[in-house]
């Protein structure tokens, strides 16, 4: 391999069991796809392979590029601090540098489009890549692995629509509720868990009611935790862990990143601290947002579909009118939050239905 180092790893065995095999080959797909149509720093694979392909058939397998760098959430986080929070005295300059290179991937990922929604592969007849199989998530792996939850009930094919895909997640939380019998050893808990799930699957047609049917490559777990730096130049030097990311709804891209404090809006919601979230994200939402401006000032030019609104633009209006929160709930359906009156936040359970 030219002298390089390589990494050989094993995928994480807390993957249910089932769906390693499936995840492994998304993961492979996607990055190969990311490697053709962006700058986005992805370690090269050199080699991967299935269950019954590994040594003693341990699991599936990876071998690709050893890439140095320190954890971006190293950097960026609080000193002395167990929970992961973004450090309030950081250099602006230092943020900066960092949001403008992660806002120039995320660009580049918006001009990605795909009809429907679930993994990406590459018809190798044709050389052309489309969407092929379901959308292995990371909470259909969770629901799977610890909530015992049936696999006849997740979805087996992609969807054509946003609006069919959150339908099913809606009623993937819904059958969660009924299936996991100690998902709540309390009434209060068990009621405020069933309101959180049929005002989810309300929120969806409010939402959602008309589909473009495009989607975008997308990974939740995009974030400084994944992300390596160079932690003299401040260059990220790769992007790590794609191993759930398929094309999803259009707007799940053209939310404002939920990680702008390292931690997610969930730390804060269950002790209600609201108002403390919306005063530590919402200025560093703008940050972020400048530098995504920046980044679309210099890349008029790689626009796919010129005249319709930016990327900022498109995040700005999720924010205000709360879509950023339907669909921030498709992971976070804690009971401890979903009591809490959130302004712009329609989900709440405060709410009218």
């Amino acid at each position: 391999m030219d002298g390089r180092m390589s990494l050989f790893g094993f995928r994480s065995p807390d993957t249910a069991t089932a769906y390693r095999d499936e995840k492994i080959v998304n993961e492979v797909q996607i990055m190969e796809y990311l490697h053709q149509n962006t700058d986005i720093p992805i370690p090269r694979v050199h080699s991967w392979g299935l269950i019954a392909e590994s040594p003693q058939h341990l699991g599936p397998f990876m071998i690709m590029d050893y890439v140095n760098g320190t954890l971006l959430s190293t950097i960026l986080k609080q000193p002395d601090q167990e929970n992961m929070v973004l450090n309030p005295n950081i250099d602006n300059t230092t943020l900066d540098k960092v949001y403008y290179q992660i806002a120039y991937y995320m660009f580049q990922l918006s001009q990605l489009t795909f009809n429907g929604i679930g993994a990406i592969s590459k018809d190798y007849a044709l050389g052309a890549w489309h969407v092929a199989g379901r959308p292995l998530t990371y909470n259909m792996n969770e629901l799977a692995t610890v909530a015992g939850y049936p696999n006849s009930q997740f979805p087996t094919a992609p969807f054509d629509r946003a609006s069919d895909y959150l339908r099913s997640v809606a009623n993937e939380h819904l059958t969660h509720l009924w299936t996991q019998r100690n998902l709540a050893d309390d009434t209060e808990i068990a009621q405020e868990r069933f309101i959180a799930r049929h005002r989810f699957a309300q929120l969806v047609l409010k939402y959602y009611p008309k589909d473009c049917g495009l989607s975008i490559p997308f990974c939740d777990d995009m974030r400084p935790s994944n992300m390596l730096i160079d932690p003299e130049t401040l260059q990220i030097t790769a992007i790590l862990d794609f191993e759930f990311t398929n094309a999803m709804p259009a707007e799940f891209t053209y939310d404002p990143p939920w990680w702008l404090l390292l931690s997610g809006p969930e730390m804060w919601l269950e002790r209600c601290a609201m108002e403390e979230f919306l005063t530590l994200y919402e200025p560093r939402m703008e940050q972020f947002l400048r530098a995504l401006e920046r980044v679309e000032s210099e890349m008029v030019s790689e626009v796919k579909q010129p005249g319709g609104p930016s990327l900022s633009a498109r995040m700005r209006d999720s924010w205000r009118t709360g879509r950023f929160w339907l669909d921030f709930r498709r992971t976070q359906l804690s009971t401890q939050s979903w009591h809490c009156q959130e302004p712009n936040n329609p989900t709440s359970t405060q709410h009218g239905a």
